[in-house]
């Protein structure tokens, strides 16, 4: 729980406008420096692969990043939303994804889960559009990392 004085104190560090993540947790689990640039560099490799993926056109490398089975957080929809990306990339000729990360962090209480904010800038040949987005990363029974909530 957050009091008002802790609140009041935190809002000089927070914009509304770019949403600024506020992460809420029972306790904090630190992590050496050298941790953190290995953890960090991890997660942007990751997040790249799956960017060059999107603009390489190849649909399947691109849904591979997305977890089957836990795709929106196990609520389903995957076959649907896989079919409707497949469709979508074939009327495409060229893509280009441009993110500029907000930021990346471990998500308190999970195991092997990360979160990713950042602006998606996107453009093809029939389509544009800017939008922040978020995306929930947790490695699988296999060790891979995959995503299972974007929104």
């Amino acid at each position: 729980m957050v009091s008002n004085e802790d609140f009041e104190h935190i809002q000089q560090f927070v914009n509304v406008d770019q949403q600024t993540p506020v992460v809420l947790a029972e306790q904090i689990e630190w992590i050496t420096p050298d941790e953190l640039i290995e953890a960090r560099a991890e997660y942007l490799a990751l997040i790249e692969d799956w960017r060059q993926s999107w603009e390489a056109l190849d649909t399947q490398r691109y849904l591979d990043f997305y977890a089957q089975e836990q795709f929106n957080f196990g609520r389903g929809g995957y076959d649907r939303w896989a079919k409707q990306k497949v469709n979508v990339n074939r009327g495409k000729t060229f893509v280009q994804v441009q993110l500029d990360l907000r930021g990346v962090f471990r998500y308190p209480g999970e195991k092997d889960m990360f979160v990713a904010h950042f602006t998606q800038r996107y453009l093809s040949n029939n389509y544009s559009g800017e939008t922040n987005k978020q995306q929930y990363w947790q490695r699988d029974n296999n060790g891979r990392w995959r995503i299972v909530f974007e929104g």
